[in-house]
């Protein structure tokens, strides 16, 4: 039994149209998913260096404020023992 011409055409072009389709949807859906994947890892990128700067700022800033407090306590010592311990330097 002979296929009509319709059906060897429908037979020979439609497994083709179908793979076609078909990678054409599968490319489109890959090429969604890593803009979505790429999308999401720049906003993380972008959370992450921020994060990491407010952190530096803030360390920076504890930094010098511990540093002005321990030199105000380092001159309060050192008055506070020169006023107790008040010697004759050798003329």
């Amino acid at each position: 039994m002979r296929d009509t011409p319709s059906e060897t055409i429908k037979n020979t072009i439609m497994p083709e149209l179908l793979l076609v389709i078909y990678l054409t949807l599968f490319n489109l859906l890959f090429k969604g998913v890593c803009w979505i994947v790429l999308t999401l890892f720049r906003i993380a990128l972008f959370i992450f260096r921020w994060t990491i700067e407010i952190i530096i700022y803030a360390i920076r800033f504890l930094y010098r404020q511990l540093s002005k407090v321990a030199a105000w306590g380092w001159r309060k010592g050192f008055t506070h023992y020169r006023t107790r311990h008040s010697r004759q330097l050798t003329p």
